[in-house]
């Protein structure tokens, strides 16, 4: 489990910063760091992101859209990818594009591992 000490060392060790009491500031190439170095905290790897220039392709009046409506579109952009393509695309890659190394056999489809 993340703990707010591994989050807040590694903010400080990807930016130089030192929080003081939940109070910092960040630029924009301090908050490109500490998404640098979430991987090394979470174990996770970003796969992708929406933003609003991404809905002007379907003709949306992006000076109207909330963080609300952004965040929702998100979740619900990552539902459907993880529900549709995810685990398929992720076999495809690693099986068939990559050379990973491998213990035991595959596993067959596992409620466990949809998010």
């Amino acid at each position: 489990m993340i703990t707010e000490k591994d989050v807040r060392d590694a903010i400080m060790r990807a930016t130089g910063l030192v929080i003081v009491r939940d109070k910092i500031e960040l630029s924009i190439n301090d908050i490109q760091k500490i998404i640098d170095v979430l991987p090394e905290v979470t174990g996770d790897f970003p796969i992708t992101s929406v933003c609003r220039d991404d809905l002007t392709r379907y003709n949306i009046d992006i000076d109207k859209v909330t963080d609300s409506d952004m965040a929702c579109i998100a979740d619900k952009m990552c539902d459907d990818y993880c529900d549709q393509l995810y685990w398929e695309s992720l076999g495809v890659i690693v099986n068939e594009c990559m050379s990973l190394p491998k213990v035991g056999e595959a596993r067959e489809d596992d409620d466990d591992y949809n998010v």
